[in-house]
């Protein structure tokens, strides 16, 4: 994906570090397009990053991944009642909700923006780059897919707050 400004091309790759080191799945690299080069790795999260986005202005992108290992877990569901409806069982699965960060393209600090169990489905950047809404269920099965909700988060003050029920749950 471009930078608005056309300076550098953002991607997910999973080439790992240079000279074999350990991979975690696909990371966000970027490539100059002024003066060329090898690409360089933003990210070297945990876990793949999933999808990812430019802030309005290019100093951000943010991106969606599960927390690193040790981080919570999503709670288990209990089963319905009605014997009809059975809950799906995951077996040899990573039930880590997915979370939403923050990498500065200048200095490639990375900050978590939500934390919980709660799994992010979807984001946007507002233009100004000041605030992200995010739509997110209680967990990552489709079966809570009708309780989705919208939060939109202030970045320079880091909150959070409400803004509604989605039903279901639609791409932002």
């Amino acid at each position: 994906r471009w930078a608005r400004d056309g300076s550098l091309i953002a991607f997910l790759s999973d080439r790992g570090e240079p000279g074999g080191g350990a991979r975690a799945g696909a990371q966000i690299y970027l490539l100059g397009m002024r003066l060329g080069g090898e690409p360089i790795q933003l990210t070297r999260h945990g876990q793949p990053v999933e999808r990812f986005e430019w802030s309005g202005d290019g100093r951000y992108i943010a991106f969606l991944a599960a927390a690193p290992p040790g981080a919570e877990r999503a709670p288990v569901r209990p089963e319905p009642t009605l014997p009809v409806r059975r809950a799906p069982i995951l077996v040899d699965g990573d039930d880590r909700p997915h979370q939403l960060w923050v990498a500065e393209v200048g200095t490639g600090r990375v900050e978590r923006l939500t934390t919980g169990a709660h799994h992010v489905v979807s984001f946007g950047w507002s233009p100004d780059g000041t605030r992200i809404v995010c739509a997110a269920r209680p967990g990552s099965s489709l079966i809570g897919a009708g309780e989705t909700e919208l939060y939109r988060l202030d970045i320079g003050r880091r909150d959070e707050a409400g803004v509604g029920r989605v039903n279901p749950p639609q791409e932002i």
